[in-house]
């Protein structure tokens, strides 16, 4: 919602600055905290409460109607609340669509029905109802096919017949090539940056409270020198901060936790 406001890129400039640290991957990272802060203070400013200003601005436009209805007010003047109710509208609808995306990043399917249904089948079909040992008999229980897993690894890590076997290089020599053709190990360009960017959907971001890539795009050439930096650190060997790669891990209840 804050990219789609002409004033972002003025905050992002002003606020967009860090220390003079050696490492860029920690350098992006306290920008990246310190602009959150001010982005925050930012976004509260000037949009305010949304959804208080929707019912402002129709109770608004219901006057102004009612007004022109009795001859004591102006189309224009109505025309003017009338976009400015449109624009309160879209802002919301903005924000209900990050808010959604940001619910199923960090709640997933939870105790849904669909999700499951969606296991239990997958239990289903991986379950192994019955396997054939190499005596050419059928087990189909449990404990059975333990036991005869065990025995055939034992009886194969006590050969002492050769289980080691000649490899085919030129089965590989085509995927080989391939793989060496990406160049994944070399340094990418700035314009292999901005090109795998462009390639991501606007709505997508790294975490909940993460930058969307709608926010990078909009404000790329302010930023791209520092996460230019960032990346190519990367690819140098260091490694990446909790603050980068981080993870949600979602708990799945097995049963309802509210009950009528």
């Amino acid at each position: 919602m804050w990219s789609t406001h002409p004033q972002i890129v003025n905050c992002v400039t002003s606020n967009w600055r860090g220390s003079d640290l050696p490492n860029p991957l920690v350098k992006l990272s306290l920008i990246h905290i310190n602009l959150s802060k001010s982005l925050r203070k930012w976004g509260w400013d000037t949009f305010g409460n949304v959804f208080s200003k929707v019912t402002a601005t129709e109770k608004d436009v219901e006057e102004l109607e009612f007004a022109i209805q009795n001859g004591n007010a102006d189309n224009a003047i109505l025309l003017t609340a009338q976009t400015c109710l449109n624009t309160a509208i879209e802002h919301q609808e903005l924000l209900l669509k990050q808010k959604a995306s940001i619910n199923i990043f960090t709640e997933g399917d939870r105790n849904t029905k669909f999700y499951h249904s969606y296991i239990s089948y997958k239990r289903r079909c991986n379950a192994i109802h019955y396997i054939q040992n190499v005596e050419g008999c059928l087990l189909n229980n449990n404990a059975s096919n333990a036991m005869d897993a065990v025995k055939f690894y034992q009886t194969l890590l006590n050969s002492t017949l050769g289980l080691n076997t000649n490899i085919a290089i030129n089965f590989f020599t085509k995927d080989f090539e391939f793989n060496n053709s990406l160049k994944l190990s070399e340094h990418p360009f700035k314009t292999k940056i901005w090109n795998a960017l462009s390639t991501i959907e606007i709505s997508k971001a790294a975490g909940p409270n993460g930058y969307t890539v709608d926010s990078y795009k909009t404000s790329w050439y302010i930023i791209k020198l520092d996460v230019t930096k960032a990346i190519i650190s990367f690819f140098n060997g260091n490694n990446l901060l909790s603050y980068f790669k981080n993870s949600s891990f979602v708990l799945i209840t097995k049963n309802d936790l509210h009950k009528t």
